[in-house]
């Protein structure tokens, strides 16, 4: 794949995230009355799926749990989700939720090609970690790293592909303050630029 490909796929994977995103706000009888298929029930797990643009394939599956509250009522929690976003019968996005049904964690496919590019970890639903394969060939080589509230602190990079980041850039809100090398390959970085370096 060249690199202009490269970059259509990866645009029109954000697009299609973002279309997802934007249509999360429908209530759950909406989304039966779009486009849902049937579901399947095994043990406590409910499974529903969905046909969203109406070719009879399954494009969204999400993935349920019953259980019961120390009331004894029986309640129904989302644990995962699976999305097609280019409509090609496989799934390219992959959410895990946990007992409050907040993100745990996400895997999303941006060249449709049946690797993840892109891996989001989540602490009580706030983004904490973003790894990812920027050459679309599996291999991890970009780590953001993000506090409590959602931004971005720290970004690693492995600029020799080892597996493991060797630059590490500091931020301050949108700022870039601060540049770190391991230039002995020991994982932490021995020579720093600061922020008037970097200008």
């Amino acid at each position: 794949m060249n690199r202009n490909n490269s970059a259509v796929r990866y645009c029109a994977g954000i697009f299609l995230l973002l279309m997802v995103a934007c249509g999360g706000s429908k209530s759950a009888l909406d989304m039966r009355a779009a486009g849902f298929l049937e579901e399947a029930k095994k043990g406590n797990t409910l499974t529903e799926r969905y046909d969203m643009n109406a070719d009879g394939l399954v494009d969204m599956e999400k993935v349920y749990v019953n259980i019961k509250d120390s009331q004894g009522k029986t309640l129904k929690l989302l644990r995962e989700k699976r999305l097609d976003l280019d409509y090609n019968g496989k799934f390219d996005l992959f959410s895990r939720y946990d007992s409050d049904t907040k993100l745990v964690s996400e895997k999303i496919d941006l060249d449709f090609d049946g690797r993840p590019d892109a891996t989001n970890l989540y602490d009580k639903g706030v983004l904490r970690e973003q790894r990812l394969a920027p050459g679309f060939d599996g291999r991890v080589s970009v780590w953001n790293h993000y506090d409590e509230k959602g931004i971005l602190v720290k970004k690693g990079r492995d600029t020799n592909l080892n597996g493991q980041a060797d630059t590490w850039e500091y931020y301050d809100g949108p700022k870039l303050i601060r540049i770190g090398y391991d230039r002995d390959g020991d994982g932490r970085p021995e020579y720093f630029e600061d922020s008037e370096a970097i200008r």
